[in-house]
């Protein structure tokens, strides 16, 4: 009997050109541990530098006449909201309600991408797609009228993104390498790096400017 396409492609995830002990070439591990770390160190600055910045954002500028009505979507999506909340949201709710559902959502949407990955697509692919996705929403999120559609993608991005490439890290050594628990050590650390990082960047940007997010939105397209 043959295998079927999702034993096929789980078989080719963890071919024996991953479970290769001669390479040490990343701090005495595989030259892809290397990659896998810093590309989390820098998902996790990103989603925290963008948090940092996110609801000042939409109190001091996004909110307000002139801009808010340029948002696409934006008057049944506050409905929506308003109905959840049973009344007028005021522009400081409104914005903290944003920020909870995306925040929430973020931890959420990694088990639709463990699904794909799994049963559709395959982690590198979903890996990617997630990683383009994300790219794309910072780059949205310079412009009023796509504010939504760069939260969608931020937050499908980091559902294909986030859950699938911790396991990559185990599928780069073979059954019994004792490097696999100091190559995690390492990945944390990398990311606990990024996160401690992420708030700086926007807080100088948005410091320098007088406290305004206008100014600090193309950091968000970088």
């Amino acid at each position: 009997m043959g295998l079927n396409p999702l034993a096929k492609r789980r078989g080719s995830e963890h071919s024996p050109l991953m479970h290769n002990p001669e390479d040490r070439s990343f701090l005495g591990h595989p030259r892809g541990l290397g990659y896998l770390a810093f590309t989390e160190a820098w998902e996790r600055f990103s989603y925290y530098g963008m948090q940092a910045l996110l609801v000042l954002y939409m109190v001091n500028r996004l909110l307000h006449p002139g801009h808010i009505e340029h948002v696409a979507g934006f008057s049944p999506f506050r409905r929506l909201l308003e109905s959840v909340y049973r009344g007028p949201l005021s522009v400081e709710a409104l914005a903290s309600a944003i920020f909870g559902l995306y925040t929430g959502l973020v931890y959420l949407t990694p088990i639709g991408g463990g699904l794909i990955a799994d049963r559709v697509l395959g982690r590198t692919r979903t890996i990617t797609i997630g990683a383009l996705l994300m790219a794309a929403g910072h780059f949205l999120m310079a412009f009023d009228l796509t504010f939504l559609g760069a939260l969608t993608c931020l937050l499908i991005g980091v559902g294909c993104f986030k859950g699938n490439l911790a396991s990559q890290v185990g599928a780069l050594y073979a059954t019994g390498d004792n490097r696999r628990a100091d190559a995690f050590q390492i990945y944390y650390l990398f990311i606990n790096g990024g996160v401690i990082a992420a708030p700086s960047s926007p807080a100088r940007s948005a410091k320098s400017t007088a406290g305004t997010t206008a100014s600090a939105r193309p950091e968000w397209a970088c």
